[in-house]
C-alpha cells in the first residue's frame, strides 16, 4: 500500500502533538487544594495532576442551611462531574452534614471511614447511602495509602489500627498528601492527646509528619495545634476552616499567638472565602478563590 508524504507528514505531526501533550502533562500538571468556606465547618477538595479527585469532610447542615449544596455548587463550577474518593475526618454533624446533599449529585468512588461508632441519625443516613449507591466503603487507618495519581503520595497517618480513644475528634483521620517537595496535612479535630498520640506512633519517622501546609485542627481551639507538635510538623502556612464571628470563638487568640511566634502564614477561610493552593512538586502559591476566574493573589 502507497501512503501519501502528504499523509505522512500528518501522521508524523499528530503523533509529535500528542506526545508533546503528553510530556507537557508528565511536567507542568499541578495538584490543587481548595480549603473550602463553608462557615463554623470542614471541607476540603483535592484534584490531582491526572485529574483524579479527593473531598474529604463536607461541611455542615442544619434546618436553615446546608453546605452540600454550597459544595456541589463550587465543583459545578471548576466543571467537576465525579468525585474518585470521599474521606470523613469523623462521624461530627459539621464535617459530614453536607455529604448526603453531595452523594445525590455525584458519583463516588470510594469512601473512607474512621469507624468510630456513633450513633448520629445523620451518620447513619450517610453510611446507608453509602451502602445504597454501591461504593466501596474503606475503613481508615495509620499505614493505608489512597492511590490516586502516581506522583502524589496521600498517606492516612492516623488513627492508629485500634482506636485509641473515646471521643470522636481524636479518632479523626490525619492525611497527609505530598507532591514531591511539597507536603500537606489535613487532621480534622483532633486535640492534643490525638497529637501527642501521632507524636509517639511517629517518633522514630519524623519525617513523615513534615508539612509546608497545616490545616489546623479543630478551627483553631485552643485544645489543638501544641507547640510540640508545630515543633515537628513545621508547616510555613497554616489555613484555618472557621466561620464568621462563630459563636466558639474559634481560632482562639493563643493558637494565632502561637502559629505567629512560629513565624507561620496564617489563612483563615472565614475572613479569606475558599483558599486555593497550587502546587506543582517544587513551590505552591496560595489565593483566594472567586467566580469566574477572577483571582486575588496573595502575597508571600
Amino acid at each position: 500500500m502507497i501512503i501519501s508524504r502528504h499523509r505522512k507528514n500528518f501522521t508524523s505531526l499528530l503523533f509529535f502533538l500528542t506526545f508533546s501533550i503528553f510530556v507537557a502533562s508528565l511536567f507542568c500538571s499541578v495538584l490543587k487544594i481548595y480549603f473550602l468556606d463553608v462557615g463554623q465547618s470542614d471541607s476540603v477538595f483535592i484534584i490531582t495532576p491526572n485529574g483524579k479527585t479527593m473531598l474529604y469532610d463536607a461541611g455542615d447542615k442544619d434546618e436553615f442551611f446546608d453546605y452540600g449544596e454550597k459544595i456541589c455548587k463550587f465543583l459545578w463550577q471548576i466543571n467537576i462531574r465525579k468525585i474518585d474518593i470521599v474521606v470523613i475526618s469523623h462521624p461530627h454533624k459539621d464535617h459530614i452534614g453536607g455529604l448526603n446533599t453531595v452523594l445525590a449529585n455525584f458519583t463516588v468512588g470510594k469512601f473512607y471511614d474512621p469507624g468510630f461508632p456513633y450513633p448520629s441519625s445523620i451518620y447513619m443516613e450517610l453510611l446507608q447511602n453509602i451502602y445504597n449507591n454501591g461504593i466501596k466503603y474503606i475503613l481508615a487507618r495509620e499505614g493505608t495509602k489512597i492511590e490516586l495519581d502516581p506522583r502524589i503520595e496521600i498517606l492516612i497517618l492516623y488513627p492508629p489500627k485500634n482506636l485509641v480513644f473515646e471521643d470522636p475528634n481524636n479518632n479523626s483521620v490525619v492525611i497527609r498528601i505530598k507532591y514531591n517537595k511539597i507536603a500537606v496535612m489535613l487532621t480534622g479535630d483532633i486535640e492534643k492527646d490525638a497529637e501527642y498520640e501521632i507524636l509517639n506512633i511517629y517518633k522514630r519517622r519524623k519525617e513523615l509528619l513534615e508539612a509546608n501546609i497545616l490545616k489546623v485542627a479543630h478551627h483553631g481551639s485552643a485544645t489543638s495545634t501544641t507547640e510540640i507538635f508545630l515543633d515537628t510538623v513545621m508547616p510555613e502556612v497554616a489555613v484555618i476552616s472557621c466561620g464568621l464571628n462563630n459563636r466558639f470563638g474559634h481560632p482562639h487568640p493563643s493558637v494565632i499567638k502561637r502559629l505567629k511566634n512560629y513565624g507561620v502564614e496564617i489563612y483563615r477561610t472565614d475572613r479569606d472565602g475558599t483558599i486555593e493552593v497550587i502546587i506543582d512538586g517544587e513551590d505552591y502559591k496560595i489565593r483566594k478563590f472567586l467566580p469566574k476566574d477572577k483571582d486575588v493573589i496573595f502575597s508571600r
